[in-house]
């Protein structure tokens, strides 16, 4: 009774109205470039610099968006006119992206209003062919980050401060060396096959991954989990059991472990985690090692 009182916490709190994680605003240098683009560009776009986003953005098919390192995106949320509601000034990105930072110059894509409505999303790449992102900081906004039907490589970047965090649904997804810290959800994946999730750290978010739905053939190791409440979760709908051996969970106790998976063991049809054999911190290295 009381692991089922405790599961349906932990689904209220994911899942309901009410959100754990407070809104973050980003302060923006007074220097900021007004980017003078809005609505939807057929054109090429690169960005260096502190740049200011203050209307949505949409790049077609044929386009590529370019941000080279020490890059600052400073998104905000702007009523229509007419209008004192905000919306959320985002990113659709459906050409080529190349965001490529440096370990001393990184790219940092930050949400600075802290009126964005619940479904606000800092960047969206869909249906993309190609998006790279390396060393690129990602803060605040309802989700941190979202992907859908994207050939997608995330590699050294952090997602922080979200609600949703980090939302990846099909494509092809390759994320290795990156930071999930400070999200209620800190990766929700679904409808993919042979993802490569490899050397990331889950820190301080309420579920650090979940795994919703149709996800086959997950290359899930050497990860690092330490969250608040819940370390990987699977949901109702994803059947195939997840391989999830030689990770780092910070305690190697069944007992422990029991609280912090949900799995088959808690919830009747989904699918099961496999644990052992796990790392010990001794043998996890860190990010840049």
């Amino acid at each position: 009774m009381q692991q089922l009182f405790t599961i349906f916490i932990a689904l209220f709190l994911i899942y309901g109205c009410v959100s754990t994680q407070a809104k973050y605003s980003g302060e923006r240098p007074t220097d900021a470039k007004v980017t003078d683009i809005s609505g939807t560009t057929y054109k090429d776009i690169a960005w260096e610099g502190n740049v200011h986003i203050t209307k949505p953005i949409t790049m077609t098919k044929k386009t590529t968006l370019t941000i080279y390192p020490g890059t600052n995106l400073y998104v905000e949320c702007a009523p229509p006119e007419g209008s004192d509601v905000a919306v959320p000034s985002y990113l659709q990105l459906f050409g080529r992206v190349i965001a490529i930072g440096k370990d001393d110059s990184p790219i940092r894509i930050i949400q600075a209003s802290a009126n964005c409505r619940d479904d606000s999303s800092l960047i969206s790449v869909v249906n993309n062919y190609e998006a790279i992102f390396l060393n690129t900081h990602f803060v605040g906004g309802d989700v941190v980050f979202n992907a859908n039907s994207s050939n997608l490589r995330l590699e050294h970047c952090s997602f922080s401060k979200g609600n949703k965090g980090v939302v990846i649904t099909g494509g092809r997804l390759e994320l290795v060396d990156n930071i999930f810290r400070e999200n209620r959800v800190g990766l929700n994946i679904s409808d993919l096959d042979s993802p490569k999730i490899e050397r990331n750290q889950f820190v301080n978010n309420f579920v650090g991954l979940l795994i919703s739905n149709d996800v086959t053939n997950v290359v899930l190791r050497s990860n690092y989990f330490k969250n608040d409440n819940t370390d990987l979760e699977l949901g109702a709908h994803q059947l195939e059991q997840v391989d999830a051996r030689k990770n780092w969970w910070g305690n190697t106790a069944k007992t422990h472990l029991s609280t912090l998976v949900i799995d088959g063991m808690d919830r009747e049809g989904t699918g099961k985690v496999l644990l052992e054999p796990m790392l010990s911190l001794r043998s996890w290295k860190p990010l840049g090692q």
